[in-house]
């Protein structure tokens, strides 16, 4: 092919990046442009040269913008029934993020390559706390929950700073005076559930921690004293005055003694 100088580029360089070749593989080398933007592999325009084509930057671009986000997560009926119930986290290798997502999410979100998970099977029963019956120790669920989330640990690391709340779901009431939880009807049950505290929060990073600014007060922001109690010290008087009597000239030394101080002269020094 033949082109003026004038219609074409200087010369430039691409690692892999930017053209496939007409099979669709990467090309890294020399390329030109021409007045229409077209791009050639090599430095000018030869017999050659090879029409190259831009790399579809919409999948990476979607990929860098992609962030896992916590979905919400509630228990149902049967889940109290059978005692747990099992929890999904993902995990964003590039930047640390942990989130928990429900099932269908989990299972899609695995197909990327960045992302990692781990499932949890959550107990839910009670006790929360452990007790003992008949002299054996019995753990209750927030120990159980404990030691799933350090197992989890060696499989997503992380997730132990993410997971904080042990007896998470645990704590279901009744809201019916004179009924348990357990005999509730169905859709009691689920209004009962609905009530508990959120599990959604923001995704946080595994592998970094954020230090605790430490803030120091200034001189302005010192407690004032209530002057109301504050009682002034007198000064011992340290000086000697000396008083000269009538014509016999007699010198008197004053001073001041302090345990001789009583409170009246105190207030009227005051």
């Amino acid at each position: 092919m033949y082109l003026p100088k004038i219609k074409i580029s200087l010369p430039k360089f691409t690692l892999g990046d930017l053209f496939d070749l007409p099979n669709g593989e990467d090309y890294s080398g020399y390329y030109f442009e021409d007045y229409k933007g077209n791009a050639y592999t090599g430095k000018e325009p030869s017999a050659t040269s090879t029409l190259l084509t831009p790399v579809d930057d919409t999948e990476a671009l979607l990929e860098e913008q992609y962030n896992i986000v916590t979905q919400s997560i509630k228990p149902k009926p049967i889940d109290y029934k059978r005692g747990f119930i099992t929890r999904y986290f993902l995990k964003d290798n590039r930047n640390g993020k942990i989130a928990e997502v429900k099932k269908n999410t989990f299972t899609e979100e695995l197909k990327k390559l960045f992302i990692k998970g781990v499932t949890i099977d959550w107990i839910i029963e009670k006790p929360v706390k452990d007790i003992i019956i008949e002299g054996n120790l019995f753990q209750g669920a927030a120990t159980r929950n404990k030691l799933k989330v350090q197992q989890a640990e060696q499989q997503l690391r992380g997730i132990s700073q993410y997971i904080t709340k042990y007896d998470e779901f645990v704590e279901v009431e009744s809201y019916e005076e004179g009924y348990s939880f357990e005999e509730l009807p169905y859709k009691q049950k689920v209004e009962a559930i609905n009530l508990l505290p959120s599990n959604i929060q923001k995704p946080v990073s595994g592998s970094i921690e954020t230090p605790k600014k430490v803030i120091k007060p200034s001189v302005d922001t010192l407690p004032v004293p209530d002057t109301e109690f504050i009682r002034k010290k007198p000064k011992p008087l340290n000086t000697r005055t000396k008083l000269r009597g009538g014509g016999g000239g007699e010198e008197r030394i004053l001073g001041f003694d302090e345990n001789t101080f009583n409170s009246n002269q105190e207030e009227q020094l005051l």
